[in-house]
């Protein structure tokens, strides 16, 4: 899909990565939105313009502080994601996790997945961006390791992703519509992480 230019609150340090879900996003009917991982609220904005109502989590409550400053009509909290994901009364048109989903261990992780899946429609909309395991200036290799894929990295767990890691935790209970292994440019030096656009299968498919 082609990427699309907007006037959009990014600065030149992001790399704009959800230009490219332009048009679909726009199309979309319904504008329930949870961003999983908002940091300090540059999607959050994009989507805010774009109509959506966005709800944005994040567990650093300074980058959520900063996310409610440059994106004042959306909704925003501060907490454990995790927390949020299991406890919460949320239902949404729209999840998007943009490198948010892969600290934790394999059974937390699908556990979270099922929490995403079992919150949306059928027609709704994930939007998701994974560590890659060719991701080396950023901790794919050379660190602890804890489990496969899956490392401490300056004191903090995160795990990485292969295709065959995707599909065993998404192709069950997913229609994986696009999956990509993409470089991101917005760091000191290039990080490579999957982008993977998704809609939930029905219950009955899977289950």
């Amino acid at each position: 899909m082609q990427a699309v230019t907007a006037p959009i609150l990014y600065g030149p340090e992001h790399d704009r990565w959800l230009e490219r879900w332009h048009a679909l996003l726009e199309a979309l009917p319904s504008k329930k939105l949870i961003e999983i991982g908002c940091g300090a609220g540059h999607d959050s904005a994009y989507l805010s313009q774009l109509g959506f109502e966005v709800h944005g989590i994040d567990m650093d409550r300074e980058q959520v502080r900063a996310a409610q400053q440059r994106c004042p009509q959306a909704q925003f909290v501060a907490c454990d994601l995790r927390d949020y994901l299991r406890t919460a009364a949320w239902q949404a048109d729209v999840v998007v996790a943009s490198l948010s989903l892969h600290y934790f261990d394999w059974q937390e992780t699908i556990e979270l997945f099922n929490i995403i899946h079992k919150r949306l429609a059928p027609n709704a909309v994930f939007l998701l961006r994974l560590n890659s395991t060719n991701d080396q200036h950023y901790g794919a290799q050379g660190h602890p390791l804890i489990d496969h894929h899956y490392y401490t990295v300056d004191g903090q767990s995160k795990r990485f992703f292969d295709l065959h890691d995707i599909e065993q935790l998404m192709g069950n209970a997913w229609q994986l519509k696009n999956v990509e292994e993409r470089v991101i440019n917005r760091y000191s030096s290039p990080k490579t992480a999957w982008e993977i656009f998704a809609t939930p299968k029905a219950v009955g498919d899977h289950f």
